[in-house]
């Protein structure tokens, strides 16, 4: 199955078991979600998997977004806490993000 998009179908495969019910999404706002995801995590593609009403959402990410400096270095909120607190404000607008990709099908239904 393709999204139509070149960049997203070189990096995404996509699979299901409803084609007709897939087509739709995959064009629409899965695309667009993950041309987002893309931007906004750009080392490596984003997984996602929708099932029903469940989607799952893996960032393939070494970073240790809670990680403080060594227990000797002061804590600096503008250098220690912030960014921490920016990181974890992306990883929840991501999921935000995906949690509406099948949201107004569900509804509509």
């Amino acid at each position: 199955m393709s999204c139509g998009v070149p960049e997203l179908d070189a990096a995404y495969e996509f699979h299901t078991d409803n084609i007709e019910a897939a087509r739709p999404l995959v064009t629409g706002r899965l695309a667009q979600a993950l041309e987002w995801l893309g931007e906004t995590w750009p080392k490596e593609p984003a997984r996602v998997a929708l099932n029903g009403s469940d989607g799952f959402l893996l960032l393939p990410q070494t970073k240790n977004f809670f990680e403080l400096p060594d227990i000797s270095v002061p804590l600096d909120y503008a250098k220690h806490v912030a960014p921490m607190i920016a990181d974890m404000a992306t990883i929840l607008a991501t999921a935000a993000l995906v949690r509406k990709i099948g949201a107004q099908d569900e509804e509509a239904g």
